[in-house]
């Protein structure tokens, strides 16, 4: 006689969940840069004590190790028009297309 050996296949396994990635922080414990359009803002108070708050759009977040500006993005303040005055070594004029 001829005998008729049954082995059960194991069950199918679930699929596995795709992995949803965000990187808060990067290699060194510090968040990632953000990268693209910034917007610079520091503040100021005026004669009374009131915060005055200035803005600076700028196309890419400014060098770190910048020797004008200290990885601020600006140099300072310009109160008669009420601007900040971008740096010129992060921010040459002729990049500023």
């Amino acid at each position: 006689m001829d005998t008729i050996i049954y082995e059960p296949k194991p069950p199918a396994a679930p699929p596995q969940p795709t992995p949803q990635y965000e990187l808060n922080k990067d290699v060194t414990g510090k968040p990632p840069v953000a990268r693209g359009m910034q917007v610079l803002k520091t503040t100021r108070e005026d004669d009374e004590g009131k915060p005055i708050i200035f803005e600076l759009k700028v196309p890419w977040p400014p060098k770190q190790s910048c020797s004008a500006c200290y990885g601020r993005g600006y140099i300072g303040v310009d109160l008669k028009k009420g601007k900040l005055v971008s740096c010129h070594k992060c921010y040459p004029l002729r990049k500023m297309k």
